[in-house]
């Protein structure tokens, strides 16, 4: 009976202490929340239109909201998307963040974006032909495009360093006589240019200018007050001391040519020429030569009667037909540099008004009837042709053998224009510097009152004239 009592009192006491299965032990943990952000990398540089990707760490790593967005400071110089991609805009800094999503944390990195890479698509040289003698030198240029390339580093090679050599710069030095190329090529993508080197046997001229003896000798210069046509050319004694030659023609363009060609005188008509300005030797790079064929030059196309600069062979040639016209479209210092380049020299006034005048003291060197004039001179009134130019020595020469010092063209002499003084002079240069040269002789736009032994102009010698008039010839001594 005892142990059925124990039994009951213990049954009882298990009913009164009731025990729930259904609730959890307190363990006695918490939530990781978030303390701060890192963005990796802190720095980051990139190019226009190009991406790169930013990442980020929540501290502590155990946290366990993750979650952050980006944005950036200024997207006109970088955008960034959900995932960290940051696309470079324009060059620019600016600072692209990470915002975390629980307790709104922020780092940043700084992005730099940089110019986009321009790719080179290709290169020229601005000549095609280049002509030297040995021992010269030619300072080539050239154009890499687009002209915003990235890298515009070239190497220069020749493809025969025994004829030319070429420099890191692209100067070419002629060493020996022969033809080679040089070239150019591009560091980018290796594009290549290349030019024509011709390396001549001679500097000199290949013609033989034909020429005429002028004996020294004394004469009046000018014209008396009471000549017809009388333009204040002051009459006065000139002695000339020194025997001389005189070219029998004017310079034609084909001789001219040759000269252009032969001193790589390039499209532009410009060169490298020495005179005597102000008692002092001057050397400067002046205007030798006009492309008679641009309109402003030709007139419209009415002038077009010397050279043009033919751009498929890269030289100077005489427009077909005028291969022996007079050479017109130059300028004064064009004449001095082909006299130059000849060893000749321009006369002076009085060296041209005494041949002109071959011995006479009349009007013309034919006389005093100016009915003769079409005998000797192209102009305009001559058998009533219209003003064009002629091939060289069509008429009569006058009596020391000299063609053309009437009609086709003006002529460029070596002085400085002044007024003609009374007093007697011997060897006279002119004075010693100005801002006109003299020119002598008429042309073919002039009528006979032009064609007078005495009758002078001027002309700038910067200038290579409107439709070409103005010519020349050169003297040389013994």
């Amino acid at each position: 009976m005892k142990i059925k009592y124990l039994f009951a009192a213990l049954v009882a006491s298990l009913v009164i202490v009731p025990v729930s299965c259904d609730k959890e032990p307190d363990t006695g943990s918490e939530e990781v929340r978030v303390e701060g952000i890192s963005v990796n990398p802190s720095q980051l540089t990139i190019k226009v239109g190009e991406t790169d990707t930013l990442s980020y760490e929540i501290i502590p790593a155990d946290a366990e909201n993750k979650n952050a967005t980006w944005s950036s400071q200024n997207e006109r110089i970088a955008i960034v998307d959900e995932d960290g991609i940051v696309t470079g805009v324009a060059p620019g800094t600016v600072e692209i963040m990470a915002h975390s999503e629980e307790g709104n944390f922020l780092d940043m990195a700084e992005v730099t974006v940089l110019e986009a890479e321009v790719r080179v698509n290709s290169v020229s040289i601005d000549v095609e032909t280049v002509r030297l003698f040995p021992g010269e030198t030619y300072p080539l240029e050239y154009v890499v495009e687009p002209v915003n390339a990235t890298n515009t580093d070239v190497s220069w090679s020749s493809g025969d360093e025994s004829v030319a050599t070429v420099s890191t710069e692209g100067v070419i030095t002629a060493v020996a006589i022969g033809e080679t190329e040089v070239t150019v090529t591009t560091v980018d993508g290796g594009f290549t240019a290349s030019c024509t080197v011709l390396v001549l046997d001679i500097k000199g001229p290949t013609f033989t200018l034909e020429m005429v003896p002028i004996e020294a000798g004394t004469f009046m210069m000018g014209a008396p007050e009471t000549e017809p046509g009388y333009l204040g050319e002051t009459q006065h004694e000139v002695t000339l001391t020194r025997d001389y030659y005189m070219s029998i023609y004017e310079i034609t363009t084909t001789q001219y040519a040759e000269f252009l060609n032969s001193n790589n005188i390039g499209q532009e008509g410009t060169g490298e020429v020495t005179y005597i300005d102000n008692g002092e030797e001057v050397t400067a790079v002046k205007l030798f030569v006009s492309d008679c064929t641009l309109p402003d030059v030709s007139l419209g196309g009415a002038w077009d009667h010397a050279l043009y600069w033919n751009a498929e062979k890269d030289m100077w040639e005489p427009v077909p037909g005028c291969e022996e016209f007079p050479m017109g479209h130059v300028s004064w210092y064009g004449a001095v540099a082909f006299a130059d380049w000849y060893g000749a020299e321009l006369p002076t006034e009085a060296q041209w008004e005494y041949a002109y005048r071959a011995g006479t003291q009349t009007v013309y060197p034919w006389g005093d009837d100016p009915e003769q004039v079409n005998d000797y001179a192209w102009i305009y009134a001559a058998d009533g042709q219209m003003p064009v130019l002629h091939p060289v020595g069509g008429k009569l020469p006058n009596a020391w053998g000299l063609y053309d010092m009437a009609g086709e063209l003006m002529e460029y002499c070596y002085d400085w224009y002044s007024e003609l003084g009374s007093e007697p002079v011997t060897d006279p240069v002119g004075p010693l510097t100005g801002e006109f040269r003299v020119l002598r002789g008429s042309c073919i736009t002039h009528n006979y009152f032009y064609c007078r032994s005495a009758y002078r102009n001027e002309y700038d010698p910067e200038k290579t004239g409107a439709g070409g008039l103005y010519g020349f010839r050169v003297i040389m001594y013994e």
